[in-house]
């Protein structure tokens, strides 16, 4: 539990931070910006989740809320994700809706509660991408051109699963999922088209 709301609360500060931060491994190395990822079918997945209207600070409390009724419901969760349907930088952060969840059981019910709200997320082809809460943001816009260019287009909003596996929060490994199709027209599209070209 304490692991999760570190990762949390490093990742509501890193993506408050400036774009231009300097991406630097605490080993003193860069950190590698082109992620490792593949294109894969995901399954349906049952989701015990809390809908958020308001910034990323929200995180916290939000996981609190939501491992307190699982534990005290028991249900078993896992894989923390969270759903981000809009870009905090197009939405003021006070009116930014998002969801924060857990994976869970199949045959979990929908929760008696009205705050809490259980509904299965649907299988889908998706862009999975290895990244980490440091660099989630610069992968996320990464991966964005990356669909553009190879004639992809994203059908439901970005999900990302916090891992938890190193001391260091910002070295946290998430994963960003992009679910996607592939476009059935033949259009034309100008590759590179963002590497110089100034408005």
């Amino acid at each position: 539990m304490k692991n999760i709301l570190t990762i949390i609360l490093a990742f509501a500060i890193t993506t408050s931070c400036s774009p231009k931060r300097d991406l630097t491994h605490s080993s003193g190395k860069p950190h590698e910006l082109r992620p490792e990822m593949a294109i894969e079918k995901l399954p349906d997945t049952r989701f015990l989740y809390l809908p958020v209207t308001g910034g990323y600070h929200k995180h916290l409390e939000s996981i609190q809320k939501l491992s307190a009724f699982l534990e005290q419901a028991g249900i078993p969760g896992k894989n923390c994700t969270g759903i981000y349907p809009e870009d905090p930088d197009a939405v003021p952060a006070e009116r930014l809706d998002w969801e924060i969840g857990f994976e869970v059981p199949e045959d979990t019910p929908a929760p008696e509660t009205g705050e809490f709200k259980t509904r299965t997320l649907e299988g889908a082809t998706a862009l999975v991408v290895k990244s980490s809460v440091q660099n989630s943001a610069a992968h996320g816009i990464y991966c964005k051109i990356w669909l553009l260019e190879h004639g992809y287009v994203q059908t439901q909003p970005t999900r990302m699963i916090y891992h938890m596996d190193s001391d260091v929060p910002e070295e946290q490994s998430t994963t960003i999922i992009f679910p996607v199709v592939k476009r059935t027209r033949d259009i034309p599209v100008i590759t590179g088209c963002t590497l110089g070209h100034k408005l």
